[in-house]
């Protein structure tokens, strides 16, 4: 997902659309049924945020019948708020999407980050106020459980079956 995002990048600093077939394709593959990529494909949610990447900068149109870039990152927009988990910690979501597995209790600082940077930009392109009000929740959670600090450190997510009282500092 990461190298996708690059790749587009690189095609609207420089002009040079070698590899944007190769990406459009490579993106498109990850698609899920629902025309999302969730649960997350490869790519994880790198490959999200590409897509918002490739919406904002009128990345390569690909056939109609497909869906268009804008359609795959609000749709995964909407699978993250469907996953967001008031009943541990007032929110959140958590690393994991299936309830027994390992690790689910744990609410990832990289999905949350993730959430609000697909929201945030959703918001600024669509001009729509509910991307704005979840940016915002997602913003609020964070700072409310300590995620971030006034230094601007970022803290590892945590654990809800700890009643999140336990953060991990990356600082």
């Amino acid at each position: 997902g990461i190298a996708w995002g690059a790749l587009v990048d690189y095609w609207f600093l420089t002009g040079n659309d070698k590899w944007s077939g190769l990406v459009s394709q490579g993106m498109l593959a990850q698609v899920r049924p629902n025309y999302d990529y969730s649960p997350p494909g490869i790519g994880g949610t790198e490959v999200r945020l590409a897509a918002m990447s490739a919406t904002e900068l009128t990345f390569i149109n690909h056939p109609s019948y497909l869906p268009q870039w804008i359609d795959l990152a609000h749709n995964v927009f909407s699978y993250q708020t469907w996953r967001w988990d008031d009943q541990s910690r007032g929110g959140g979501l958590h690393q994991q999407l299936d309830p027994s597995a390992q690790g689910y209790s744990y609410k990832s600082t990289t999905a949350a980050a993730n959430f609000f940077l697909l929201s945030s930009r959703l918001a600024q392109y669509m001009k729509n106020g509910t991307y704005q009000t979840w940016a915002v929740k997602q913003y609020q959670w964070m700072n409310a459980i300590r995620l971030t600090d006034f230094n601007h450190h970022i803290f590892d997510g945590p654990d809800s079956a700890a009643s999140c009282s336990q953060i991990i500092n990356l600082a």
